[in-house]
């Protein structure tokens, strides 16, 4: 009697363990938000000069991360959504061969912009990045289906996209002189976009594999 009283516990507890998992892990994926990216280099236009020298080019991987707030108010329309972000840690990090740039905080930080009006665009930007040593004037994540099926509105969704379903999914970003004007611009094709887990995220679930773990040991032993 004990020991089937002892077992029910135990089941009771693990049960409380991994509601308590679910609803926290859904408490600390609601912001912010990461998602990786990666892909490759396939064009190069050279508008005055190129201050790699050549050390980005067609082939050259780049890949980085963009990090948004899925809670941030829509300040467009409901076909035409816009979300913009002005602090940390929302942004682009970016990595393009040797070369690498991050977000400014100063301004905007993140422009996220949805359409569903003139076919499915996701359209994430940051303005003057510094990067490599320069200035990246805009760096884009450009994503069009013309079929218009991707979206089923505007919001921000905490899931990445699905690449399959969009059209066109590119990088594009250009290195801009001190008074705006383009000396390259770079254009790429985006391979992948996938989920970054937060801390606080594998954290609770580690913690709970753990305490399980612990619970069955003790439950064999019973």
């Amino acid at each position: 009697m004990i020991k089937t009283i002892r077992n029910k516990a135990l089941v009771a507890l693990a049960t409380a363990v991994m509601l308590l998992i679910i609803f926290s892990t859904g408490d600390a994926i609601a912001s912010p938000i990461r998602f990786n990216f990666n892909g490759e280099i396939t064009n190069v236009w050279i508008n005055t000069s190129d201050p790699f020298n050549g050390a980005i080019e067609v082939g050259t991987p780049f890949w980085g991360t963009y990090t948004f707030d899925p809670e941030t108010p829509n300040s467009g329309s409901e076909y035409h959504a816009r979300y913009i972000h002005t602090s940390e840690p929302y942004g682009i990090d970016l990595t393009v061969g040797f070369y690498t740039g991050t977000s400014k905080h100063s301004d905007i930080s993140l422009y996220y912009r949805i359409v569903i009006d003139q076919g499915h665009v996701q359209d994430i930007q940051t303005p003057n990045m510094p990067f490599g040593g320069y200035t990246a004037g805009l760096v884009q994540l450009f994503l069009k289906d013309v079929t218009s099926t991707a979206l089923q509105n505007t919001d921000l969704s905490a899931t990445p996209p699905d690449l399959n379903d969009y059209t066109f999914h590119e990088l594009w970003f250009n290195i801009v002189e001190p008074d705006g004007s383009a000396m390259v611009t770079f254009g790429g094709i985006i391979n992948e976009i996938t989920p970054i887990p937060e801390p606080a995220t594998m954290f609770l679930l580690a913690s709970g594999l753990v305490g399980l773990a612990a619970m069955k040991r003790k439950f064999r032993r019973a």
